[in-house]
């Protein structure tokens, strides 16, 4: 886990420099930011850290249990604020981890990515002269890049039941581009880890595989490192029916999105 972690900070702190080019950046970490106190004191700041919620057309008003930093972002960004990010300030967080590192980390996958994506439609909706075009494109990217990461994996799997030497060249494929990324990465890196290429598909392939599922059940959150906090879900027959409708939705979506792949690579008869 702790390798992981290092990896996604030198992630991090590659793209928020990139980011911070534009004068904005794609989340506000609370224990990483300060913040002006002309901000801080406003009563509207206050309420978003407080009682921040979202509107949904299936789940109805949910407040946020966690990512109070994507809140305060938020706010930030609907005041025209200046966002910068500071490559060589130094901070160190002490985290605890109970039980197994594996279980905590894709717990911590869903709650990023619920925070990413109940805050991104929002900040979306701002539009491109608000945000600034390139983070407001980089959001949409977010999106984008929840179904394109899992293409090859999905039609490697599919174009192996056709040609069972092709899952070879994928694999040697995946093992080349990621390694040459992690030559960028170990940049910002005390010292290199050569199990970064493998962390690193997995860290992309199961994190697009929490977002999908998370795309909808955005009222389904957690916080392990806060005493377990979890929301408080309804459990009448509104919420049956929110679950079922939620299942439906995912299930179409994913057999939707095989389906096209199928009659891309000629696994299934193109109808036309």
């Amino acid at each position: 886990m702790q390798s992981l972690l290092n990896l996604r900070f030198a992630q991090r702190r590659l793209t928020m420099q990139s980011h911070s080019m534009s004068d904005k950046v794609l989340t506000l970490t609370g224990r990483m930011s300060i913040f002006r106190a002309k901000h801080v004191l406003s009563e509207k700041f206050i309420r978003n850290v407080e009682a921040d919620h979202l509107n949904h057309w299936l789940w109805g008003r949910f407040r946020f249990l966690s990512g109070d930093d994507k809140s305060t972002w938020y706010h930030m960004l609907t005041c025209d604020a200046k966002m910068l990010y500071v490559p060589d300030a130094t901070v160190y967080t002490i985290e605890v981890i109970k039980g197994s590192g594996t279980n905590r980390m894709i717990q911590n996958f869903r709650r990023w990515s619920g925070n990413m994506l109940r805050n991104g439609t929002r900040a979306i909706a701002l539009g491109p002269r608000k945000v600034n075009p390139f983070i407001w494109w980089c959001l949409i990217d977010q999106r984008i890049a929840i179904w394109t990461m899992l293409v090859s994996p999905v039609l490697a799997i599919l174009a192996t039941a056709i040609e069972p030497t092709y899952i070879w060249s994928c694999l040697l494929w995946i093992a080349a581009t990621r390694f040459f990324l992690c030559l960028c990465l170990f940049r910002y890196s005390r010292s290199i880890d050569l199990s970064w290429p493998i962390a690193l598909y997995l860290n992309q392939l199961t994190n697009a595989l929490v977002k999908v599922f998370m795309l909808f059940n955005l009222n389904k959150q957690s916080w392990s490192n806060r005493g377990n906090q979890k929301a408080n879900l309804r459990t009448d027959h509104v919420a049956i029916a929110q679950n079922t409708m939620s299942k439906v939705q995912l299930a179409t979506a994913i057999l939707g999105f095989i389906t096209l792949l199928s009659l891309y690579a000629g696994v299934l008869p193109n109808p036309l």
